[in-house]
């Protein structure tokens, strides 16, 4: 393992972790984000971007499950049987999940359909297993 860098050594794990949540919560900019936290854009950016990287990892092996070679064969098998598209292994597409707005900031969630939401995209196989 390398030891940290000194701009990793800057910037305490708690303040990381706020600019994170911040950057996910609330739509704004990197200069908007660094102007909050007291920092430059860089530094911001590299904070944010590490934190997510540190969540991914930990969050990703639970939930996202990619197929397994022979799975992505079957699949992909079934897939041009019925379709007779060859080669596809899943199909993508987004909604827009209805909720509730923050009450500063509403309008950063309201959609071309005029409705507060939050978008969501998924990837689902032949038999549309998420």
């Amino acid at each position: 393992m390398m030891p940290p860098s000194e701009r990793e050594l800057r910037v305490p794990l708690p303040e990381k972790t706020a600019m994170a949540i911040w950057a996910i919560a609330n739509q704004e900019t990197f200069c908007e984000i660094s102007n909050l936290f007291g920092m430059n854009r860089g530094n911001s950016h590299f904070c944010i971007f590490q934190t997510l990287k540190a969540i991914g990892v930990q969050l990703k092996p639970n939930y996202v499950k990619w197929p397994s070679a022979s799975e992505c064969h079957r699949i992909a098998s079934e897939f041009e049987e019925s379709t007779g598209l060859s080669g596809v292994i899943g199909c993508i597409d987004g909604t827009h999940v209805q909720m509730k707005p923050p009450a500063n900031n509403r309008d950063s969630y309201i959609n071309r359909k005029v409705f507060p939401s939050i978008n969501v995209m998924a990837v689902c196989d032949n038999v549309k297993t998420f």
